[in-house]
């Protein structure tokens, strides 16, 4: 009879350990996510502001233009620095993965292409939506 009951705590406690371990990838998964959508919210919205102040020489498509350019070009050199610095060697020791190829290669040709398209798509579509919510950020 002990034995059955000292067989049941262990495997309460196996169950537990595991539990407590899926949660804590879950968090370092989330974690890693969160602050690299975060830092690249972050330098697009300070890229904007340095980029509508740096070309209020010019109006309409071409400012439109550069500004963007700037949003895209500085969210690629701060994300790929990022992911080549920490994100992805976070992801892969968290996953114990490892590369048949140098990380450089995956920052050249994942990366800085995903990050300019990112960088175009989203000041885009912020330019094309912008007429209609910041006047309501406006102070009054």
């Amino acid at each position: 009879m002990e034995n059955s009951n000292h067989k049941q705590v262990l495997t309460t406690r196996l169950v537990e350990m595991s539990i407590l371990a899926g949660c804590s990838y879950v968090l370092m998964f989330l974690f890693i996510g969160v602050g690299s959508s975060l830092i690249s919210s972050l330098v697009l919205i300070w890229s904007y502001y340095l980029g509508e102040r740096a070309f209020s020489f010019t109006s309409g498509l071409k400012k439109t233009t550069l500004v963007i350019l700037t949003m895209a070009i500085s969210l690629m050199i701060v994300m790929s620095t990022i992911n080549w610095l920490g994100v992805i060697p976070l992801y892969m020791n968290l996953m114990n993965m490892k590369l048949g190829f140098p990380l450089s290669t995956v920052i050249l040709f994942g990366a800085v292409p995903f990050n300019l398209i990112k960088g175009v798509v989203v000041g885009g579509v912020f330019y094309a939506i912008k007429g209609s919510f910041l006047p309501r950020l406006k102070l009054r």
